[in-house]
């Protein structure tokens, strides 16, 4: 497999990207942490199960509160986070036309508690789960709490979404969401990410 060096700018938009979400569970006690991906200047995506309480988003350690839309596609388990008015910059989004298996992907989390804030892996294969949708999986290190996070190529083409970890022989697999379930709402909020038009 072929090795790359994250380039740093692209780093950083990933990680300008990036948030932190904690979703309180009043009735249980329990704090949920994930992570998001800016989408627009207040629409963010995270994984369901990490926002089902009371949510906030955190973003350079300022604390935004957030209405949480549901899931704009069921099976998907992403959840529509909105700020009632812009709070972010409009991110660089580039959406990847496709993914090969062997393929180097980085990926950020803006935890402080994490010493190394960029990892990164090659995907080792695809598979259609038990909803009927088809899933990526890579090898890297993935840790709880980055639920949520946005999964990169090497050129910085966003491929997808971190949906969760799967412990396969005592390793922890990431579970990828292809970022084709995310296009509908991307384009939604985003008409300047829009595919070119067909000439007819």
């Amino acid at each position: 497999m072929e090795k790359y060096v994250i380039d740093p700018k692209l780093l950083h938009e990933a990680q300008q990207n990036a948030v932190i979400t904690l979703s309180t569970v009043v009735s249980k006690n329990n704090t949920i942490e994930g992570a998001g991906i800016i989408i627009a200047e207040n629409k963010i995506l995270a994984p369901l199960h990490c926002t089902t309480g009371k949510t906030i988003v955190i973003k350079d350690k300022k604390i935004y509160p957030v209405r949480n839309e549901g899931s704009f596609l069921s099976e998907a388990e992403i959840a529509v986070l909105t700020i009632n008015k812009p709070a972010f910059h409009k991110p660089n989004l580039k959406i990847a036309p496709d993914v090969e298996q062997g393929e180097f992907v980085f990926w950020t989390a803006p935890f402080d508690k994490l010493k190394k804030p960029v990892f990164s892996g090659y995907i080792s294969t695809s598979a259609i789960g038990d909803d009927n949708m088809m899933y990526y999986y890579v090898d890297g290190t993935v840790v709880p709490g980055m639920s949520g996070a946005g999964i990169y190529n090497h050129t910085g083409e966003l491929i997808g979404v971190l949906k969760g970890i799967q412990t396969y022989n005592e390793a922890k697999i990431g579970i990828i969401l292809p970022v084709t379930y995310l296009l509908p709402f991307i384009y939604s909020c985003r008409e300047d990410l829009h595919p070119p038009k067909a000439e007819a």
